[in-house]
């Protein structure tokens, strides 16, 4: 299933509106295509080829993290779910 993001729970409501439906939060993420290119620029794109690297810049500077050796290749491509994790300061 292709889900969509939604900004508000009323927007499904409206689709919605009359008819039986059942929903639910959907907390797994999004996939996306990380690409390290030859120069190293890293760049993450949706399944629909959507640019999305200024949405994920910390997934785009942890990368190089955990690759540990970019030495190895020379360009590369890798699926993941990215999962949004907020830590929340609790004074």
């Amino acid at each position: 299933m292709l889900a969509k993001p939604t900004k508000a729970i009323t927007e499904v409501l409206d689709r919605f509106e009359g008819k039986e439906f059942t929903c639910e939060y959907k907390y797994d993420g999004e996939r996306a295509q990380v690409h390290m290119l030859e120069d190293k620029t890293i760049a993450v794109f949706s399944r629909n080829s959507e640019n999305m690297s200024a949405k994920y810049p910390d997934l785009i500077e942890q990368v190089p993290r955990v690759i540990l050796s970019t030495q190895l290749y020379s360009s590369l491509i890798f699926l993941s779910n990215s999962v949004p994790n907020r830590t929340l300061n609790r004074s």
